[in-house]
């Protein structure tokens, strides 16, 4: 549920609804293998910071969301590959 609640950047109160997952112990490091029988609904080896960030293309960051995620422990990597969030 976390890493769906951050890739869908038309979720209403999305703030307070990641707040209220990571609260009740959801995993912010958790990623999503790929799976071909669901590959239209989960992103492939990504975790709910870099959902978040990947998903908020058509709106700016709500830095509020980034904070919360890393406060409960997100780990921040980036990397070059063809999967990265910051494309170099």
């Amino acid at each position: 549920p976390l890493i769906l609640a951050c890739q869908l950047s038309n979720l209403k109160n999305q703030y307070s609804i990641i707040k209220c997952l990571l609260e009740n112990d959801a995993e912010p490091n958790q990623s999503v293998s790929f799976n071909p029988q669901h590959q239209h609904q989960h992103i492939p080896y990504r975790t709910p910071l870099v959902a978040y960030i990947k998903h908020a293309y058509d709106r700016r960051l709500d830095m509020r969301i980034v904070r919360l995620l890393i406060g409960y422990g997100a780990r921040v990597s980036f990397s070059r590959g063809r999967d990265s969030v910051l494309r170099f």
